[in-house]
């Protein structure tokens, strides 16, 4: 750990500037920092050379949330809801959509 609260596992981290604090993970293959409940992991972010992966591992939802609300839902079956907690679809949004 440096003077500044910055954490590298396998690796020094990386310094941004005067502020900042960093949790740096290296990997020689890819990186994984896991999320836990009790002894059981229920989550996972990781990185290799070819993708960038947010991941639920057991079958508790993904959820993007802004300003404390929840925004955007992938449950357990791959269904995504905009703006909608349980997705009957594939792609279901609450409210007014626009394509083009």
């Amino acid at each position: 750990m440096t003077a500044n609260g910055s954490l590298g596992v396998g690796g020094s981290p990386y310094w941004y500037g005067s502020g900042y604090t960093d949790l740096w993970i290296q990997g020689s293959s890819y990186s994984v920092f896991d999320l836990a409940i009790s002894s059981t992991r229920t989550g996972t972010f990781y990185a290799n050379t070819t993708a960038l992966t947010l991941g639920s591992i057991t079958s508790i939802p993904l959820i993007v949330s802004t300003g404390n609300s929840e925004r955007l839902r992938v449950d357990a079956s791959g269904n995504v809801g905009i703006s909608n907690t349980a997705p009957p679809t594939k792609l279901y949004v609450g409210g007014s959509a626009a394509a083009q």
